[in-house]
């Protein structure tokens, strides 16, 4: 649409120029009419060029207030194209075809993400990925980040104290999984799109559930926090020492599928999670974002126990960090 208006300005200003060199003359000379007919030719010409070069689907608005075309908004695809979406390296691919839904993941480790960042857009498919086909209804289609049961286990780059009456706040940057979501709520497929060290939370063998290992995965907050990956949800965590003595952390579980996902400009972000300690009990607190600039893509899971996330993550503290 930007380049149609440059091109239409660019040819009044010609026949502006043309009309203002013969403004003293009664009449315009035939050489003159030529020029504007070139003119017109080229911009009609342009114009038809540009709208083959930049096909783009038909965005629509969704749940929650979703904007026209974002990369987590839902919209309308053509019927037997392939779009994709960049995710840093690793990639997402869905068409519509008939009356099914064809979808496609790209993976990658962690540690290989790229700044490639973008979508959708049209793609020429996944191939050699392999796809999956899924009959369901329904016109409209998006990609949605979600939070699953699987927890985070977060350690922090250099070991951190937090004195009695104090608190802490920390970053944690979470990969997300991915959700291919068929308007208004069918979900067509989910995937995580990068490969994540895994380890086993527990006492033992028999007690415990296997989570995500990120290593320097929870940042102290400064008075700049890093970029993080656009595709990567940010979560705040604050922690209170209400007990007597110091308290020692070094890494924290997370088990984030009770956590609200807002779009906030450029970044994905988390509800915060705030915990506070007193020796032997805790306290905790989910608390949901309220800027004016996010809007919800994804709400959390919720059960009659409203605190679930916050007290199944001290509970594996105590399993990891025995205190």
């Amino acid at each position: 649409m930007y380049e149609k208006r440059f091109r239409f300005k660019c040819v009044c200003v010609c026949v502006c120029v043309i009309i203002l060199e013969n403004r003293e003359n009664a009449s315009i000379r035939w050489y003159d009419f030529t020029v504007i007919f070139m003119l017109g030719l080229v911009y009609t010409r342009g114009a038809a060029l540009s709208s083959k070069k930049s096909v783009r689907p038909g965005f629509f608005p969704g749940n929650y207030g979703i904007l026209r075309g974002g990369m987590w908004d839902a919209f309308e695809p053509k019927d037997g194209v392939w779009y994709g979406w960049r995710l840093h390296g690793a990639a997402a691919y869905a068409r519509k075809h008939g009356d099914a839904w064809e979808i496609a993941w790209k993976s990658l480790p962690l540690g290989e993400i790229t700044a490639d960042f973008g979508g959708p857009e049209l793609a020429a498919g996944p191939e050699p990925l392999p796809v999956i086909r899924v009959w369901a209804g329904g016109t409209g289609l998006s990609l949605v980040p979600a939070l699953g049961p699987k927890p985070y286990l977060l350690t922090v780059r250099e070991k951190a104290r937090i004195a009695p009456g104090r608190e802490a706040r920390f970053t944690a940057a979470l990969p997300p999984d991915l959700r291919f979501k068929a308007q208004p709520e069918t979900v067509l497929g989910e995937a995580m799109p990068f490969i994540l060290p895994q380890t086993w939370l527990g006492e033992d063998t028999m007690n415990g559930e296997f989570g995500y290992s990120l290593r320097g995965g929870l940042l102290p907050q400064a008075a700049q926090d890093p970029e993080l990956p656009r595709a990567f949800i940010r979560c705040e965590i604050r922690i209170k020492n209400s007990a007597r003595t110091m308290f020692d952390l070094e890494q924290f579980a997370l088990s984030p599928e009770s956590l609200n996902i807002y779009a906030c400009q450029n970044q994905l972000v988390a509800d915060t999670l705030e915990l506070e300690f007193s020796g032997t009990d805790q306290k905790t607190a989910i608390i949901p974002v309220k800027d004016s600039g996010c809007r919800l893509i994804c709400p959390g899971i919720r059960s009659s126990v409203g605190e679930t996330i916050a007290r199944r993550s001290v509970d594996i503290i105590k399993t990891i960090t025995r205190f």
